[in-house]
C-alpha cells in the first residue's frame, strides 16, 4: 500500500503510516480473501482492467465492515501493469438492512420462527435429498380453539401463548441438529 486518503483512515481507523507498513491481505476478512485474490491476480497480470466485489475489512477496533471494493489497473507508459487503485465504499448499513429484510421475509415477526415460505423451501429441499436412506419427519401441531383465547382473554395473551409455545418447541428440537426446523404456518 503506497498511499491512502483520510476517508480510508477514518473508515478503518488505522493511521496512514500503518497502512503503508501492512499488506492488503491483513485487512481483508479471511472468508472473503480467496475470491478477491483470483480477481486481483488477473488484474496484476494485466488480463483485466478492474474488478468490483463486496468484501469485509477489519477495522482497528476489531469490528468488521462490509464494503463495495472497486480495484482498477494502472498501466505504465509501456502498457505493462504498474499499480492498482482501490475505491472502498462502506456499505455496512446497506448490508445489514439487506440481511434484516431477508430474515424478516422468512420469519414470523411474533414468534421469530420460520414462516410458511421458509418452511416450504426447506421441506422441498429435504424431500429432494437424493441421499440413500435419507428420512424426513414432519409433525403438525394445531392449537385447538385458539380463537377462544384471543376472543376471551385478548390478543396480548394469545400472542404470549404463541410465543411460549414457540420457545418450548424450539427448545425441544434444539438437540436434533441443524436440520430441525420449527415454523409457524398461520
Amino acid at each position: 500500500i503506497l498511499e491512502v486518503n483520510p476517508a480510508l483512515v477514518d473508515m478503518l481507523g488505522y493511521p496512514a503510516e500503518e497502512f503503508r507498513r501492512r499488506t492488503v491481505a491483513e485487512f481483508l476478512h479471511p472468508e472473503d480473501a480467496a475470491s478477491v485474490w483470483d480477481d486481483y491476480r488477473e488484474l496484476v497480470e494485466g488480463r483485466r482492467e478492474s474488478f468490483r466485489a463486496e468484501k469485509r475489512f477489519f477495522r482497528a477496533d476489531g469490528a468488521t465492515i462490509w464494503t463495495q471494493l472497486t480495484v482498477s489497473l494502472i498501466r505504465g507508459p509501456d502498457g505493462d501493469p504498474r499499480f492498482q487503485a482501490a475505491i472502498i465504499e462502506d456499505v455496512t448499513d446497506r448490508h445489514r438492512l439487506t440481511e434484516r429484510l431477508a430474515y424478516e421475509a422468512t420469519h414470523d415477526p411474533l414468534t421469530d420462527l420460520a414462516n410458511r415460505s421458509l418452511f416450504l423451501s426447506r421441506l422441498a429441499n429435504a424431500l429432494a435429498d437424493p441421499t440413500p436412506g435419507a428420512r424426513v419427519g414432519l409433525c403438525l401441531l394445531d392449537l385447538d380453539s385458539f380463537k377462544v383465547i384471543n376472543d376471551s382473554l385478548g390478543h396480548t395473551v394469545g400472542d404470549r401463548l404463541l410465543t411460549a409455545v414457540a420457545d418450548r418447541l424450539t427448545g425441544a428440537v434444539a438437540g436434533a441438529g441443524g436440520s430441525a426446523l420449527v415454523a409457524r404456518l398461520g
